[in-house]
């Protein structure tokens, strides 16, 4: 029989990788002013926290824990409050915390090709469906297969006649939007393609935005993940809106 000293020395060797690595988590929310959202900590670290004080953070396998002080220990000894893990990835903890860094969930990088009045008035405001269109705004969505967004505006106070075009193929369509209305369906004329790019402009030809259409993976192995997709692939506005849902569990 393996004597005990061979037993544990094979009990340190599987056990090493483990006990060698430096697990990091992302605060995504917090009542401390000395931890910010965004910022990246050691989850092999001792952090202190004052009675009241309450920490939500995200680890690299996508696992959400919530710290409430008092508290003293490593984030790891936290109460795990829900979500399956996966592997460890750098890269989810690295994405959730630029997403912090980046400017406000209405900006874009694609621009506004033209517009002005109530229509740029209402592009910094938020559908109430994540996977909704602000038909003012330019931006990259992100949609989940399966899912057909919708389009929308704020202002329901006109008539608004919406052309909806892709550019690669051409094929177009005319979207209605009766007084009072907010929403419409996304026309069946026009494809929705992972990565198509669409023109989205007024009747009138008074303004125009541009919307770039992005597929979300199904394989993605937690919400933490598909956020951090989201956000490195543009979808700003919506990987904001969805961090601030999961920090709120």
């Amino acid at each position: 029989m393996p004597s005990r000293l061979a037993l544990l020395v094979a009990l340190v060797f599987l056990l090493w990788p483990q006990v060698g690595e430096t697990s990091q988590l992302v605060v995504i929310e917090s009542t401390s002013p000395q931890i910010n959202p965004g910022q990246v900590i050691d989850g092999s670290k001792s952090l202190s926290l004052p009675a009241g004080v309450q920490v939500t953070l995200v680890g690299e396998d996508g696992k959400l824990t919530k710290l409430k002080g008092p508290f003293s220990g490593a984030p790891a000894q936290g109460k795990v409050a829900g979500g399956k893990a996966a592997g460890g990835d750098k890269k989810v903890v690295a994405a959730l915390s630029r997403l912090f860094a980046s400017g406000a969930p209405g900006t874009s990088s694609l621009g506004a090709f033209r517009g002005y009045g109530s229509a740029v008035d209402s592009q910094a405001l938020n559908p109430p469906d994540v996977w909704a269109v602000n038909v003012y705004r330019s931006e990259s969505l992100c949609i989940p297969e399966g899912v057909t967004p919708t389009l929308w505006r704020a202002d329901p106070g006109r008539n608004l006649s919406l052309i909806v075009l892709h550019l690669s193929t051409g094929k177009e369509d005319t979207v209605a939007f009766p007084t009072s209305v907010h929403e419409a369906p996304w026309p069946k004329q026009v494809p929705l393609l992972d990565g198509g790019e669409y023109s989205l402009r007024d009747g009138g030809n008074m303004w125009e935005r541009k919307l770039v259409l992005k597929s979300i993976p199904k394989d993605l192995p937690t919400e933490a993940h598909t956020i951090a997709w989201m956000a490195d692939n543009g979808c700003l506005r919506q990987a904001k809106t969805q961090v601030a849902k999961l920090a709120s569990r």
